[in-house]
């Protein structure tokens, strides 16, 4: 309590204070009959709150958006001796990603108030989720292109905030070149936390038919991926598929893959394989399926054999004509490749005109390899008929009586490939 002749200076020094009451009084005075009227004023102070947390920084819970964060309370006092501290949230509620302020409030009974606040921020820092990743895809070139068109089903991402967003270095149905293509996939949430998958495409044409003794591979350069078993399969055309054997060729060989990363482990065919198509079929691997290969082997430079070429044939024209319609069983072909192709300039069965003709056959394997054999046919004179080559001068048929013999018929023939005549003899 104060009088009223300091009570401006008081409410000036002491502004954190409330007014509470006044009262009014009057008073004689011992040296004077002039009475004073004097105004006390009353002041109730401010609670005080202490012990009011630190700020805090935590991560979001597993697999949550929101961080369950706990702390102890502050605690209040006042000069009344009775407060009351509330707050507008409690300890151990889920706070959101982001910087979230806690505010406690006192009261005393006079409705005097103090107000202390403290941070809570929520961090995010769990990356996202990728599923369903690919698995690794080999496959050709398509037909007359040195690249192969490739589709596949994207894979999913989650995270934690509940947003998410999904990229990749190419789209499905693209074209890749010949080699092994690594496709990558990104997952990117608000926060920025980003994780990665990829899988591999591996384009293999060997261009033509090669000898193929075996196969180097290695796991995936960025990841502890890599195949552990594999089997191997040739093809000539794409469409049917052998596996390498076992010597015994009684069962399919079953290859050591990969025990880390980064080392090349190389494997030999008990035999080598002639093919234009190599493909490698996992059956066992660490993580994901993810390797690296390149494939042993030479060119092909093996010439195709040809067998059973016809004899030469020789014959007349058919009646009436001035060719020969003549027929033949074709030869044979083989090739180390297992593949070959038999080509021939004329078929069995073909007319030939008068002379020595030329059927020639050529066998090409898948590597552009070709052997060639041929035979002769050859067509003389015309059927029914003797005939005597050589007259220079024409005769008629009165002056044929030289040849002592009797000359019935006297036909004269002319060769228009020869300019020449024949004299056919009756």
């Amino acid at each position: 309590m104060v009088a009223s002749d300091a009570a401006q200076s008081w409410m000036l020094q002491n502004h954190d204070r409330q007014l509470s009451s006044w009262v009014w009084s009057k008073a004689s005075s011992a040296s004077s009959d002039r009475s004073a009227g004097h105004i006390f004023y009353f002041y109730d102070e401010m609670p005080t709150i202490t012990d009011t947390p630190s700020a805090i920084t935590t991560n979001t819970d597993s697999n949550s958006a929101t961080a369950a964060v706990s702390w102890t309370d502050p605690t209040a006092s006042d000069n009344s001796g009775a407060v009351t501290l509330t707050s507008d949230a409690t300890s151990g509620s889920n706070f959101p990603i982001g910087t979230n302020t806690v505010t406690f409030t006192a009261t005393d009974p006079s409705g005097n108030q103090a107000t202390v606040s403290f941070t809570i921020t929520v961090t995010d820092a769990e990356t996202p989720t990728i599923t369903g990743t690919p698995s690794a895809i080999t496959t050709d070139t398509d037909s007359n292109s040195a690249t192969a068109a490739v589709s596949w089903i994207d894979p999913t991402a989650s995270d934690n905030s509940g947003a998410v967003t999904l990229t990749s270095d190419a789209t499905s149905g693209s074209n890749f070149p010949i080699g092994t293509n690594t496709v990558t996939f990104t997952a990117t949430d608000p926060s920025g936390n980003q994780a990665t998958d990829s899988f591999t495409i591996t384009v293999t044409d060997l261009g033509e038919t090669m000898s193929v003794t075996g196969v180097q591979i290695q796991g995936r350069a960025d990841s502890g991926q890599w195949v552990t078993y594999f089997k191997v399969q040739y093809s000539n055309d794409g469409s049917s598929w052998t596996y390498v054997q076992q010597t015994n060729n009684e069962a399919d060989m079953i290859f050591d893959g990969s025990t880390n990363q980064h080392t090349v482990v190389t494997n030999l065919f008990p035999a080598e394989v002639t093919a234009a198509y190599i493909r490698i079929v996992p059956t066992a691997w660490r993580s994901h399926i993810s390797m690296r290969f390149e494939i042993l082997g030479c060119q092909d430079t093996e010439i195709p054999t040809i067998t059973d070429t016809p004899s030469a044939i020789t014959t007349n024209t058919d009646s009436n004509s001035a060719t020969a319609a003549v027929s033949w069983t074709d030869p044979t072909a083989s090739d180390n490749s297992g593949t070959v192709t038999l080509t021939s300039d004329a078929t069995s069965g073909s007319n030939f005109p008068i002379g020595t003709n030329t059927v020639t056959f050529t066998a090409t394997d898948p590597s552009g390899n070709q052997a060639t054999v041929s035979f002769t046919i050859t067509v003389s004179g015309m059927s029914g008929r003797s005939v005597e080559e050589g007259w220079s001068t024409f005769y008629a048929a009165t002056t044929l009586c030289s040849w002592n013999r009797c000359i019935c018929i006297i036909l004269i023939a002319v060769d228009f490939d020869q300019s020449c005549y024949y004299r056919i003899v009756g």
